[in-house]
């Protein structure tokens, strides 16, 4: 059966000639980097890096990355808040670029993965020990000079060099001595093209990343507009970026092993997992906004998720107060986000999780146990942020959230928190444990009597600690829409004319539909802002809005239902006739008896209706597949890093040795 397409959302024509032609041109403009450097032509990018990367320290492969995908991080953040509230505030947009919200998104992303192509293109000596080899040759670092200065392989080779007899130099001295990039060899000489692990991962996310917005139009063309942050090619794109700051991590590891930490580089890790809580928290961004689809309970998981994971990477490897210099990032560039989406663009406030508490968890279980352990670590702290930090976040939602937590939901939240927050620790414990594997760390840490242990039980954790994670997220995502509620509808106007509103009263059958429910709301978006009120009891059975609702223009006004740990239903009070997707206007008369039906069948008044049920489950089994594909690189990459810190920890260990016996 042929499903015709929808155009609702679409891109035009001149929309998808000017993404094809950005994207053309930068890969054009990256491609002719490569060939200069390759080449071992002089290029302006590379002149640059090597002034950063004399003024920084660093490498010159690891000069601008840093700076170019923190400001493109901030783009991509920027742009999803601020697209989320004009989808809230004006409903559906014309096409890829139909808001202006959509830029920042989109040149971010680039961002992205520039940041990675340049440590590609400028990549050179020093690298680390563990590298991709990208072409053959004749590496710079397997000359007998190059190999005597470094003692031990600086090009990634698997481990060949780390048997020679030559004691090894410290590590900044063999750097120090090294030869010039081009010292050792004529310029025809083909050399072998090495790159560092953190660079493929970057540009690799950054690519999962782009695809997304071509997946985005075809989805919509073949679905509908689906208006929520959780739909596949929106994780896709946010999910990409999110997991670039995993690599970002490890390139800062990379250039510890080379160069060892300082101020500097402490600081860029700090931003980091900042930045790691900022983009965490785009998860949760329909809870912040008042709109969530999907079941209640998912918001705590996912704040206990990202909080003991991030904060865990921080303070496993560093010294105490980390955990509050990074909170610091976290509160003023997740404020000033807020901040600027509300005020001078005039949309809705984006609320957000503290996170203040988990701060202090993390820091007191390192301060009480150290951090020497850091599964013991990880494992404590997530139990904590599980049970104490949901309480507090509980608290914290009774203030600001959109939607306050009900009290009924407690006892579901912390039995998942506990869960997901011990999984998230193992998990934050496995990634600072790789990490400072890559730095130069030579073993793992233990359990138990903090000894080094194999590096296999190390990652049993680390999956185990994922594995639970990711069931416990899956397990209350799916949402139902229990049949058999139904109410009689009475309208209190205020406002008549043009722009009419009323109180919205509902008697309930059964009577007891709405006791103990997550949220019973009513809500209005999409008409030029969001109005959402609690339907307050009046008698047994009977609910009244707080305040009054709109029913004119564009306003789309409902009763949303959230019953139960799954159960999401709701019911029309108001809907525009929208021609575009062929839907009648809807307005409930006083008296009228209304049916609660799947809330995504108000929520979503865009998507389809017609596709075949093997469509939908293709589309999200899709997304599985490229999310599993991200994680599997991520782990990949990251650990074999870490395989190459470890050798070249062993062997500098052993020629200091010999040196302390000759």
């Amino acid at each position: 059966m042929a499903i015709p397409l929808a155009t609702t959302g679409t891109a035009t024509f001149d929309q998808i000639a000017i993404v094809t032609g950005v994207i053309g041109l930068l890969y054009v403009a990256l491609a002719v980097l490569l060939w200069r450097e390759r080449t071992g032509r002089v290029t302006l990018v590379g002149r640059f890096a090597d002034t950063i990367g004399r003024l920084d320290g660093v490498p010159r492969w690891a000069a601008l990355t840093p700076y170019l995908h923190a400001v493109s991080l901030l783009a991509c953040a920027f742009g999803v808040w601020w697209d989320i509230a004009v989808h809230i505030d004006k409903g559906r947009d014309t096409g890829p670029f139909g808001t202006p919200a959509h830029y920042p998104i989109f040149f971010g992303i680039l961002g992205v993965i520039v940041s990675g192509v340049l440590p590609i293109a400028l990549a050179g000596k020093p690298l680390p020990a563990r590298t991709i080899k990208l072409t053959r040759g004749v590496s710079l670092d397997s000359t007998p000079t190059a190999r005597h200065s470094a003692g031990t392989s600086l090009s990634g080779s698997e481990g060949n060099d780390e048997t020679t007899s030559t004691p090894p130099l410290p590590l900044t001295e063999a750097l120090r001595r090294a030869p010039a990039r081009d010292g050792v060899e004529s310029r025809d000489t083909p050399r072998s093209w090495r790159i560092p692990c953190s660079a493929a991962l970057i540009t690799v996310c950054g690519m999962f990343a782009l695809v997304g917005f071509p997946l985005d139009d075809v989805w919509h063309r073949l679905f509908g507009e689906d208006v929520t942050l959780w739909g596949p090619t929106h994780l896709l794109m946010i999910g990409g970026v999110v997991f670039s700051i995993f690599a970002r991590l490890l390139a800062i590891a990379e250039v510890e092993q080379l160069m060892g930490v300082n101020k500097r580089r402490l600081l860029q890790e700090i931003v980091s997992v900042g930045a790691l809580l900022i983009a965490w928290d785009l998860f949760s961004t329909e809870f912040n906004y008042g709109v969530p689809q999907f079941p209640l309970i998912l918001q705590p998981l996912l704040i206990v998720f990202g909080a003991a994971m991030a904060f865990t990477i921080l303070r496993a490897r560093r010294g105490p107060g980390t955990t509050f210099a990074a909170l610091a990032v976290y509160l003023v560039i997740r404020g000033g986000i807020a901040w600027a989406v509300a005020e001078p663009l005039g949309e809705i406030v984006g609320h957000f999780p503290l996170l203040v508490v988990e701060a202090l968890l993390v820091e007191g279980v390192a301060f009480a146990l150290g951090n020497k352990n850091r599964f013991r670590l990880g494992l404590v702290s997530g139990l904590l942020i599980g049970t104490v930090g949901v309480v507090a976040e509980y608290a914290w939602s009774q203030i600001w959230m959109p939607i306050a937590w009900p009290s009924s939901m407690l006892p579901s939240a912390i039995g998942y928190g506990v869960i997901v927050g011990a999984g998230a620790g193992l998990v934050g414990a496995w990634f600072a444990t790789r990490y400072a594997e890559v730095a130069g760390e030579e073993r793992a840490i233990g359990i138990k009597y903090i000894r080094p242990i194999a590096v296999r039980r190390t990652h049993q954790l680390g999956a185990a600690g994922l594995v639970a994670v990711v069931a416990t997220v899956f397990f209350c995502v799916p949402r139902t829409a229990g049949a058999g509620v139904s109410g009689v509808v009475s309208l209190e106007r205020v406002a008549t004319g043009a722009e009419p509103t009323a109180y919205v009263t509902i008697t309930l059958t059964p009577a007891d539909a709405a006791d103990d429910a997550r949220w019973f709301e009513a809500l209005a978006w999409q008409g030029g802002g969001l109005v959402f009120h609690p339907m307050e009891k009046v008698a047994d059975g009977t609910y009244r809005s707080a305040d009054p609702l709109p029913m004119y223009g564009k306003w789309k006004s409902m009763i949303r239902l959230h019953q139960g740990p799954r159960d999401l239903v709701a019911s029309w009070v108001y809907a525009p006739e929208d021609a575009a997707i062929a839907k009648p206007a809807i307005q409930v008369s006083n008296g009228q008896t209304v049916e609660f039906v799947n809330e995504q069948q108000t929520l979503r008044r865009e998507e389809r209706t017609d596709v075949p049920r093997w469509m939908w489950n293709a589309g999200y089994a899709l997304l599985a597949v490229v999310g599993l594909l991200e994680v599997i690189g991520i782990a990949w990459l990251v650990g074999r890093g870490a395989r190459g810190g470890r050798m070249r920890a062993a062997h500098l260990a052993s020629g200091e040795r010999e040196r302390e016996t000759a």
